[in-house]
C-alpha cells in the first residue's frame, strides 16, 4: 500500500506556525535567562552569547513571517469578525471610534513571557508582534499569577528596588523602540536588561558606592550599561 498523506488545512498550518513562533520566542528567553550570568566578565564568551542571541532572534523573525503568510491564507469568518469575548460587542457599537477599536483588536497579536535573571529578579514581558509593550519586574519570591491563577502582568512589586527597575525597564523599552527593526530593538533591550545580573553587587559609576539611601544602583545607562543610583545618573 502506498503512503497516505493528508493535506493540512490553512487553519492547521497557521496554528503550527503560531506554535513554532512561540517555541522560538521561548528559546530566546531560555537563552537569556541561563546564559549571560555564567559568562559575565569574559569578553569572548559574551560576544559568543550575543551572536547566539542574534541567530535566535533571526529565527523569530522568520517564524513571524511564516505566521503572517499562513494567516493571510485563512478565510475570514462567516460573520466577518473574529470572536474576542466581550470586546466583540465593540464591533456593534454605533460610535464610529469604538468600531475602529474593535478592528484594531482583531488585527493585533500579543503574548507574554516570563524571564528569570539569575537569582536576582524575575520579569514579565508583554509583546505585540515583536515589539515590547510592557515590562514588570518583581522579586524571585513574589507571585506572577493572581488569586485566580491567571498571569498578572500589572501588579507592581512590593519592593521599592524592583519598582524602580520596572520604571527604568519601561523607559528602556521606549528608548530602544524601533518599528522598522524590531529584532534589533528586542536584542538591545534584552542586552540592557541583563546588565541587572549584578544589581546587588554593582557599585555606582559616579559615587563608587553600592548603597545610596539604602538602595543599590537601579539605573543602567542605555549606551554603555554603566550602573548609577537614581540621584547619580547623568542627564539624558
Amino acid at each position: 500500500m502506498g503512503d497516505i498523506s493528508f493535506e493540512q488545512s490553512p487553519l492547521q498550518v497557521t496554528l503550527k506556525a503560531l506554535r513554532n513562533l512561540r517555541s522560538t520566542v521561548s528559546d530566546v528567553f531560555t537563552h537569556l535567562g541561563s546564559g549571560l550570568s555564567r559568562v559575565h566578565g569574559d569578553e569572548t564568551q559574551e560576544k559568543n552569547f550575543l551572536q547566539d542571541l542574534q541567530q535566535i532572534l533571526q529565527k523569530v523573525e522568520v517564524r513571524l513571517r511564516d505566521l503572517e503568510v499562513a494567516a493571510n491564507n485563512l478565510s475570514p469568518p462567516a460573520s466577518g469578525y473574529l470572536h474576542l469575548g466581550s470586546s466583540g460587542y465593540l464591533g456593534q457599537d454605533p460610535a464610529h471610534e469604538k468600531t475602529l477599536l474593535f478592528n484594531q483588536l482583531v488585527q493585533s497579536y500579543g503574548w507574554t513571557d516570563k524571564i528569570t535573571l539569575s537569582r536576582v529578579l524575575k520579569a514579565i514581558v508583554i509583546f505585540k508582534g515583536l515589539m515590547i509593550e510592557w515590562v514588570v519586574v518583581r522579586g524571585l519570591e513574589e507571585p506572577t499569577v493572581d488569586e485566580d491563577g491567571l498571569l498578572d502582568p500589572w501588579t507592581p512589586s512590593c519592593h521599592l528596588v524592583f519598582r524602580k527597575v520596572t520604571d527604568n525597564a519601561n523607559a528602556a523599552m521606549l528608548h530602544y523602540f524601533s518599528p522598522m527593526m524590531p529584532e534589533l530593538a528586542v536584542k538591545s533591550f534584552m542586552t540592557w536588561f541583563h546588565s541587572y545580573v549584578k544589581l546587588f553587587s554593582d557599585v555606582c559609576k559616579k559615587c563608587q558606592r553600592h548603597l545610596h539611601h539604602n538602595m543599590p544602583p537601579t539605573w543602567r545607562d542605555f549606551r554603555v550599561l554603566d550602573p548609577y543610583h537614581e540621584d547619580c545618573k547623568p542627564l539624558l
